[in-house]
C-alpha cells in the first residue's frame, strides 16, 4: 500500500494521507475530505494520468480553475474554495514530510458542542440508570423501555401511561386524546382523566 509513499507523486500523496490515518495520527473523518477534494481535483485536470503526476509540478491557483472550469454548475463557488484550501493543505503537509521523512501533521480534534438542557436529544433519551453520565431532562418523564426494545420519552404534562404489552397493541390502545395509553384493552384508574 505504501509503496509509492515517498515517490513525490499524488499516489504517493493520497498514500500518505492513508498513512497518517494508519498510524493513529488523524481520524478517517479528518482525512477524508482532503484526500476526496485532492483527488477530484486530480482527475478531472490530469484525467486517469493522475497518480502519476508529481507533486512539485502542481500549481494549486492553476489547477482549482481549470478543475471549475472542467465541472463548471457542479460545485458551488464556496465548494470550490474548500477544495482550494484543502488541495493547499495536503500538498504542504506532503512536501515537509518529502523534506522530513517521518513528519506528520498535528491535527486538532473538536469535541461535540453541548446541548443547553431544555432540548430534548433522541440519542440521550434513556433513563440515567441505564446511562450513567447522561443528564436528565425535568420537562419530561423517565426514559421508559418496551419490550420492543423500543424507548419512549413524554413531556411529564402528559401524564403519559404506557404498558409493557407489544407495542403494537399498545398503539392500538392509544386512547382518544392520543395521550395516554391503554393497560390491556382498559384504561387504568390512575390513567384516567377527569371528564368535563
Amino acid at each position: 500500500m505504501t509503496k509509492n509513499i515517498g515517490s513525490g507523486t499524488a499516489q504517493g500523496l493520497v498514500e500518505y494521507l492513508d498513512n497518517i490515518v494508519t498510524k493513529g495520527k488523524a481520524t478517517s473523518g479528518a482525512i477524508v475530505p482532503l484526500k476526496t477534494a485532492f483527488t477530484k481535483v486530480m482527475e478531472a485536470v490530469d484525467g486517469g494520468e493522475w497518480p502519476q503526476t508529481q507533486v512539485d509540478s502542481i500549481n494549486v491557483e492553476d489547477y482549482v480553475n481549470r478543475f471549475a472550469n472542467l465541472t463548471r454548475g457542479a460545485y458551488t463557488e464556496a465548494s470550490i474554495v474548500a477544495y482550494k484550501s484543502r488541495m493547499n493543505r495536503v500538498i504542504n503537509w506532503y512536501k515537509k514530510f518529502m523534506a522530513q521523512p517521518g513528519w506528520m501533521p498535528v491535527i486538532q480534534t473538536r469535541t461535540p458542542k453541548k446541548k443547553p438542557n431544555n432540548q430534548v436529544d433522541s440519542s440521550h433519551a434513556a433513563d440515567s440508570a441505564s446511562f450513567p453520565g447522561v443528564s436528565t431532562n425535568e420537562a419530561y418523564a423517565p426514559a421508559r423501555t418496551l419490550p420492543s426494545g423500543i424507548m419512549v420519552v413524554f413531556p411529564k404534562h402528559m401524564d403519559a401511561q404506557v404498558s409493557f404489552g407489544s407495542f403494537g397493541e399498545e398503539l392500538r390502545n392509544l386512547d382518544k386524546k392520543g395521550m395516554e395509553f391503554a393497560v390491556g384493552g382498559e384504561r387504568s384508574e390512575e390513567s384516567r382523566s377527569p371528564e368535563a
